[in-house]
């Protein structure tokens, strides 16, 4: 998964509508720490598990390895660059 794959991802998890465009992310969302973002992502995995919903997972599942295998202040870095470009 590559740099860009991963904040477009995320995105999805801090938009307040992703469907909507332009997308709105209110700023403070950015803010997040690892630690929410990986259990924000592992609750959506286990919820679509648990209701069954037919949805390929796997982007999630690497979205939530690679945000795991990042050190926190990568992890910062990268919200901040996220943050910069809206």
């Amino acid at each position: 998964m590559t740099k860009d794959e991963m904040k477009l991802m995320l995105i999805e998890f801090l938009a307040d509508d992703f469907s909507k465009e332009p997308c709105i992310v209110d700023e403070e969302k950015f803010n997040i720490g690892k630690f929410v973002m990986v259990k924000e992502v592992g609750n959506f995995i286990s919820e679509m598990e648990a209701k069954e919903i037919e949805i390929d997972l796997e982007p999630y599942q690497d979205l939530l390895r690679n945000v795991r295998q990042l050190r926190e202040a990568e992890f910062e870095n990268l919200m901040e660059e996220m943050a910069q470009g809206i």
